[in-house]
């Protein structure tokens, strides 16, 4: 107890009694910023009378009526507050804003502050749970606040490798900045979420500031990110509550105009902190606490209930807290729910204003979700369980509890109109509500099984896919009016313009996504799944192979002997070539007139015109010119918030893939470090030759710059099944609703109705695994043989086409299917068919068809620049049987090497050969002592295990 408070408290007692014994009139007691106590009283009394029971330690002031009368400033005082004036709260230096929450301010956004008294209480990792199952099963739009300024939390969660923290600038910059500058892009202070974590939704954080220690910045006063953050932590006075708040009001305004999220979540301090007070109590329409059963929580506890119960008295929007028992179980949560409410219950009693009904949860702890942020998390196995919703007692019920607010303020701020799509099941409903629905007509006949099987796949056959086309040559309106185009969650990732490499192995979809976007209706479309048709974002194609766009550096080394330095020649030549081609280019987007003259063209093979750029490289003021003609492009495209995107394919057109270890880390590390704020860059990239570059600054942080492009096992299955949607969708209704399900599993079958719902619709969707599972036992028999040694068909097919680095490759899936479905109708006779699956095994499994299958993915993988050796290799194995084995142990390994090298006098090493063959997926290293080939390449090669040998007893 501190002692001035309690006389100050006692003091007021006092003289509240002599107010009623009428041994004065009136008072004025306040505590000063030197913790001393003032008292004016007004009393026409004696001193004797008035200065009894009072302490001595009092500032104290006498004045009579009359005296009062004459005083202009106590006279007006006691007018407009009242006879008995009690004031502590100016001499606080913080924390008014936690020890009186009065607020009115509304916001026009939904905002849920996350909160907990003590650290490790999994306030951030609920966050981020939150996030993700808003963001990906109810399609939510989400803006991320990290406020806990002197700890911040959020550069590694949300990341691909969280190692390595992302660092941009943030709520600290911004605040800043603001204050000089009411042009502000909120892109400059946040980061985009991959759609691996938000899938329909969006995730977008805005960090508490730059933490980045490395000293790139050119001051000798503030030289690292880290120096200005903190430097700025120092200025911004949250004990100053009109001024920080106002702030918050023009950033959440500013959220608003630019991204119109569905919701703000706050990450607080821990603690007694005035930016818990600002944050919870001054913005938010929800707060979300976090406690342990621990005494040590009590206060906090005790804060927690005190200040929201007494802000809803005047805040009326504020909606019921959420009050969470951390890493709890039924019985400590009965005694936890018991001591808040006892707490709750004595504020009723001291306020009979008070007001509070908290909604209770409990969570577990989870090892899975205790790992994120950390070198060991395994996002597959937390985001698998957030869609499944299997984070019981507290995770999933906050989302959802905090998900049904969200909606309800939605609808209260619209005046209950109509809801917008994009918010959760009311978007369901709406989307679904002209859709085809289809009657249980039970099978009853063979015959007509038969026919339905029949016709499913002649659809199929007749429509079949040619993904072996010439990216460059596809119709791609034809491919978007017939609906031809899968929209997977990478390729909405393309807007996400933080990440600049598209990286993907042949068949990816690389060039085939290149060349989509050059179409409107295609990118439109991709803009409205990533909910970005709000922002102004124009493609310019500036490696394009289509159009003889390019420039091959092959071409630039006959100059080699002009160049004094040939490192810094490629990162000049990156840079002209950049800002050249998007001169050319931008024209389409914004008129911009370049003031340098060039003699050379974006065009290859001419060697007057490479001479010509060679020595417009060379000249050092034409590269400032550059750089700065590209700021002054930059500005103006972010005047008229309009955001470029350079997009470059075909980059082993330019530079040879032997030549991609020393000549590509320029064009990586221009982009990885530009400032731009308006003009950014996709670099479509091969995972192969990527994997040889060198020199590029902190390779590992480049990980969360990457746009992973690979096939993942839902997505081929999802692939197939929204083609087969396509071209068979009531066939196909028809077979599942007919398939006898319980006789293979007593699962409920409530996916039914799921399946259903989704497959008559006819937006575009992508199934878990749990329903992907049923759709293969319908078409491809739960099992691909009798004796199920190697899984469902679901799992037999997914290895049969991965490749050994455990990517996918969906080209000879799609392969094995066409040649399995023409085997079916060459073999076609009604009476020796049966109902088990659309597609019987025998066809898929069949040797012939398995081999033929890998041959054009295979025949298009050694096209590639760099990847002609491969065929040697095959060529090789197939000729000597010896080598003909799934495993082979290193020396047996270097030995084929050797003869591969040798016979076609191949110019690389063993070591160059043997990376070739693991960078295309096709070997891997086991251990020290052996080498494994890809199953995907079983029968191509006519591979077979070992005999085991048999000893004799």
């Amino acid at each position: 107890m501190i002692h001035i408070l309690e006389v100050f408290d006692n003091t007021i007692a006092i003289l509240k009694e002599k107010i009623q014994d009428k041994n004065i009139a009136k008072y004025c007691i306040s505590l000063n910023n030197r913790d001393e106590i003032e008292l004016v009283i007004i009393s026409n009394n004696s001193k004797e009378e008035i200065f009894l029971n009072l302490p001595e330690t009092i500032n104290l002031t006498i004045l009579s009526t009359e005296e009062l009368d004459e005083d202009y400033f106590y006279s007006q005082k006691f007018n407009n507050e009242g006879n008995e004036i009690i004031n502590y709260t100016n001499s606080r230096r913080k924390l008014t804003n936690l020890l009186n929450p009065e607020n009115d301010f509304v916001p026009e956004i939904p905002v849920i502050t996350f909160y907990s008294y003590k650290g490790g209480m999994g306030r951030s990792t609920n966050l981020v749970i939150t996030a993700s199952h808003l963001a990906r099963n109810y399609q939510k739009k989400i803006i991320i606040i990290d406020c806990d300024f002197e700890a911040p939390g959020f550069s590694n969660f949300f990341s691909e490798e969280p190692s390595e923290p992302r660092y941009t600038n943030g709520l600290m910059e911004y605040f800043f900045d603001k204050d000089s500058s009411h042009k502000i892009n909120l892109n400059d202070y946040s980061w985009e979420v991959s759609k691996d974590y938000s899938k329909d939704g969006e995730i977008r954080i805005i960090p508490a500031g730059n933490l980045d220690i490395k000293n790139d910045i050119n001051n000798t006063e503030f030289p690292t990110n880290l120096s200005h953050y903190l430097e700025g932590l120092a200025r911004l006075d949250f004990a100053s509550t009109e001024s920080v708040v106002e702030k918050f009001r023009i950033l959440i305004d500013d959220i608003k105009k630019q991204y119109s999220p569905d919701a703000i979540f706050i990450d607080s301090r821990t603690g007694f902190t005035d930016i818990f007070g600002i944050a919870a109590l001054k913005l938010s329409t929800q707060v979300v606490g976090f406690f342990s059963n621990s005494a040590q929580n009590d206060p906090g506890i005790y804060q927690f209930v005190t200040s929201i119960g007494n802000l809803i008295i005047t805040k009326k929007n504020l909606n019921p807290p959420i009050i969470v028992n951390s890493f709890s179980d039924p019985d400590f949560f009965k005694e936890f729910r018991l001591k808040v409410d006892e707490m709750i219950q004595n504020n009723y009693f001291n306020n009979e204003l008070f007001q509070l009904s908290p909604i209770y949860y409990y969570f577990r702890y989870n090892q899975t979700l205790s790992e994120m942020g950390t070198k060991r998390e395994r996002k597959d196995d937390w985001l698998n369980q957030v869609d499944n919703k299997v984070f019981y007692n507290g995770y999933v019920d906050v989302a959802e509890k905090i998900n049904d607010f969200i909606i309800s303020d939605k609808s209260e701020s619209l005046d209950n109109d109509i809801i917008p799509s994009i918010y959760g099941e009311i978007k369901e409903s709406i989307s679904i509500n002209n859709c085809q629905t289809f009657e249980n007509n039970e099978i009853s006949d063979e015959n007509t099984f038969l026919d339905l099987q029949k016709n499913i796949l002649e659809k199929l056959q007749e429509n079949w896919p040619d993904l072996y086309a010439d990216s460059e040559t596809v119709d791609y309106q034809k491919e978007f009016d017939e609906k031809r185009i899968f929209y997977r969650d990478s390729m909405k990732d393309i807007f996400n313009l933080k990440k600049f490499i598209v990286l993907g192995n042949k068949g990816t979809g690389k060039s085939y996504l290149f060349q989509a976007l050059k179409n409107s209706d295609i990118t439109y479309e991709l803009k409205k799944q990533a909910q970005k048709t709000n922002s102004n974002i124009e493609f310019l194609h500036l490696v394009d192979q289509k159009d003889k766009y390019f420039i091959s550096t092959k071409g630039l080394e006959s100059f080699q002997k002009e160049v004094e330095n040939i490192g810094d020649f490629y990162t000049k030549f990156w840079k002209v070539y950049t800002w050249r081609s998007i001169i050319d280019k931008i024209q389409n987007v914004s008129s911009f007139n370049s003031k340098i003259e060039t003699t050379f063209e974006i065009k290859n093979d001419d060697t007057n015109n490479l001479k010509n750029l060679v020595h417009f490289i060379n000249n050092i003021d034409n590269i400032i010119r550059v750089e700065q003609e590209l700021k002054e492009l930059d500005d103006i495209l972010n005047s008229k918030e309009i955001d470029i995107i350079g997009i470059y394919d075909n980059l082993d057109l330019m530079v040879e893939p032997f030549k991609w270890k020393d000549q590509m880390a320029s064009l990586i590390n221009f982009w990885k470090f530009s400032n731009f704020k308006r003009i950014h860059s996709k670099l479509f990239l091969r995972s192969d030759l990527y994997k040889t570059i060198r020199g590029i600054n902190n390779v590992q942080s480049l990980r969360n710059d990457i746009i992973s492009i690979e096939w993942q096992k839902e997505e081929i299955f999802n692939y197939f099944f929204n083609f087969v949607k396509q071209y068979s969708k009531e066939n196909f209704i028809k077979a599942v609703k007919n398939y006898d399900f319980t006789k293979i599993s007593d699962d409920e079958l409530g996916w039914l109705k799921e399946f259903e719902k989704k497959f008559s619709n006819e937006k575009q969707y992508q199934f878990e695994e749990v329903i992907l599972r049923k759709l293969c036992w319908v078409f491809f028999g739960q099992y691909p043989n009798i004796i199920k040694a190697h899984g469902e068909s679901y799992d037999w097919l997914y290895k049969n086409v991965m490749n050994a680095d455990e990517t996918i490759s969906i080209r000879p899936f799609l392969d094995l299917l066409s040649l399995s479905i023409k085997e079916y109708f060459a073999d076609y006779n009604k009476e020796s068919s049966s109902f088990p699956s659309v597609l019987p095994a025998k066809y898929y499994t069949a040797k012939t068809v398995r081999s033929e299958a890998v041959k054009n993915h295979f025949s298009d993988l050694i096209t590639e620049k760099g990847n002609e050796d491969l065929e040697h290799v095959f060529d090789f194995i197939d000729k000597n049987e010896e080598f003909q084995y799934y495993q082979l142990p290193r020396e047996n390994f270097n030995r084929l090497l050797n003869n591969v090298i040798s016979k076609h006098s191949l110019d690389c090493t063993t070591e160059e050969l043997e990376e070739l063959l693991k960078i295309n997926g096709i070997v891997k290293q086991i251990g020290n002592f052996q080498y494994s080939f890809a199953f995907l390449y079983k029968y191509r090669l006519g591979l077979k295990n070992r005999k085991k040998k048999r000893y004799k007893h």
